[in-house]
């Protein structure tokens, strides 16, 4: 997992493979004149679902990792809680992998740890990463959001 700011970090994650071209569209982009829902950017390979949501309790929402793809959460607007945690022994998911939507769900983590983004800010998950988005910080509150897909 990485956590960060896109205006300060860009220089350091612009030579990863497909985090580079995330990095670009962001900069490139204003999400205000996008429609929500899922839009493509290199075919399967490279793409963003596009959501408004409110944030929630934790015991509202599931953990969930993924296998096929990485993750790329980018906070346009609000703010959210996400709990992370290593995949690992002794975590089991309530509900199994699913291949066609690359994705398990979990509900108790061992070892959670929990932190906050920003407007601004991004989190980057990988297929050993579990996490928990759309939680809410100190109170409720509206996210706006682009998870980019990122073929592994």
């Amino acid at each position: 997992m990485i956590i960060g700011k896109i205006d300060s970090d860009i220089q350091q994650l612009s030579h990863i493979k497909g985090i580079d071209k995330v990095l670009e569209f962001i900069s490139r982009t204003n999400f205000d004149d996008i429609t929500e829902g899922k839009h493509l950017i290199d075919r399967n390979n490279l793409f963003y679902n596009l959501s408004t949501y409110r944030t929630t309790y934790k015991g509202n929402k599931l953990a969930e990792v993924h296998w096929e793809y990485i993750d790329f959460q980018y906070i346009i607007s609000g703010e959210e809680l996400i709990g992370w945690a290593n995949y690992g022994d002794g975590q089991k998911p309530v509900k199994k992998y699913s291949e066609q939507e690359d994705i398990a769900f979990f509900d108790d983590i061992q070892d959670e740890s929990f932190f906050i983004l920003k407007q601004g800010m991004y989190a980057i998950f990988y297929p050993e990463d579990i996490h928990r988005p759309g939680l809410q910080a100190s109170r409720s509150c509206e996210v706006k959001k682009a998870i980019f897909k990122i073929k592994i």
